[in-house]
């Protein structure tokens, strides 16, 4: 405990001293409890993403996900970290080009959650449907995927997306604060047809805030010339007339 609290710099720095003196005792584990679930945590972020960001090009198999989060769940086990112990937390997740922060409540389910981030951005557009107002607010992030995902693996957020775009043509919603109260209020319908759509309301909700006035001026930037891309009055004009009709601008 002395090394720990001697020590300066980052957690991971002493990961191997946390994990001794936790297991040592119950006082041991009261002092650092914190820091050995923050440690789990950030090596299990780093775990699912690499194993993700490995799988080689070409068509993803739910074997190859289930291999996956087999792999993840060993990992845990090897921390010492309970699958299944509740603690609601954020998590900041990568979807769709930006940082969303998703609430979870045990490492399984944020284990899910990051394979389906990955699952449903090299889907989206493809064999997995966008939601209705999708395409205007990730266009600029959208990337050709190298893989492509077995549609086995996307029924369930297919059943979320079909419902939600369904909803969404029926009501009444003119940007983004009223698309967020109205996708909230439907939430327990999405989630009960897919666990993960998490996600899609965590996404909604960043675009709603300055998360989303970043990327509308990032946007706004790219209808402009800048150095080695020529643009005339008229094509920035007519480029940002595009961008302010568009759901991203209402927002």
């Amino acid at each position: 405990a002395i090394i720990i609290l001697a020590a300066s710099g980052q957690w991971s720095d002493v990961a191997s001293e946390v994990a001794a003196v936790c297991a040592s005792s119950s006082l041991g584990k009261r002092m650092f409890a914190f820091a050995s679930d923050l440690l789990v945590s950030e090596n299990m972020v780093l775990f699912v993403d690499r194993a993700l960001s490995g799988m080689p090009s070409g068509k993803v198999t739910s074997a190859m996900v289930e291999a996956i989060r087999q792999q993840c769940h060993d990992e845990a086990k090897r921390m010492h970290a309970d699958l299944d112990l509740t603690e609601r937390r954020c998590v900041a997740i990568e979807y769709r080009g930006i940082k969303v922060d998703v609430p979870i409540t045990t490492l399984g389910e944020e284990i899910s959650v990051r394979i389906s981030a990955f699952l449903k951005t090299a889907a989206a557009g493809a064999n997995l449907v966008c939601l209705a107002f999708e395409g205007d607010l990730v266009d600029s992030n959208l990337r050709a995927s190298k893989w492509t995902i077995d549609d086995k693996l996307l029924q369930d957020y297919l059943a979320a997306r079909l419902a939600c775009n369904g909803i969404l043509e029926q009501e009444e919603w003119s940007n983004g604060e009223a698309l967020k109260a109205l996708m909230t209020s439907k939430s327990s319908t999405f989630i009960g047809l897919d666990r993960t759509f998490v996600l899609e309301l965590a996404f909604v909700d960043a675009m709603a805030s300055d998360v989303g006035e970043k990327v509308l001026g990032d946007r706004c930037l790219e209808c402009l010339p800048k150095d080695g891309v020529h643009k005339s009055l008229t094509e920035s004009l007519s480029a940002l007339a595009v961008l302010a009709d568009s759901r991203l601008y209402s927002f």
